[in-house]
């Protein structure tokens, strides 16, 4: 089907069906593209958690460079696709090399016996009643 809305990861093509919400494998290393059809709407923005992706158009997507944008990132990170009001979301889940995982593992053994309150803070999730699914925008927990 053309004009299908899609990401490329390595070079290689994926379909994202926007009636689910995929969660894809990926690592820290792996280049990302996303190309949304232009038919969709003109009043389209993509997040990877609360980082705007910079997209530029052509006659038939708008589209993103090749970036490196799972670089020092594990776990789960979401991405937004958001066409005028409307949210759609995609799951990545980060993948860490053996080194990141050591690395993470001692700065996290180091907070711990240094500043215990740090990492509830760090590692806590978020307070507010309105979630980026509702506002369009993240805000850090301030309690």
């Amino acid at each position: 089907m053309k004009n299908q809305l899609f990401l490329i990861l390595n070079d290689k093509k994926v379909i994202w069906d926007q009636d689910k919400s995929p969660i894809l494998k990926v690592t820290e290393s792996d280049q990302f593209q996303i190309f949304i059809p232009r038919y969709l709407s003109d009043d389209i923005k993509f997040y990877i958690e609360d980082y705007e992706i910079t997209l530029v158009c052509n006659d038939e997507y708008f589209f993103c460079e090749k970036i490196n944008i799972f670089a020092e990132s594990f776990g789960t990170s979401i991405g937004r696709l958001v066409i005028e009001d409307k949210i759609i979301e995609i799951g990545f889940e980060v993948l860490a090399r053996k080194l990141t995982s050591k690395k993470i593992e001692n700065m996290l053994s180091f907070l711990y016996r240094n500043n215990k309150e740090i990492l509830n803070r760090c590692l806590s999730r978020t307070q507010k009643e309105n979630l980026f699914s509702e506002t369009g925008i993240t805000e850090p927990d301030l309690s």
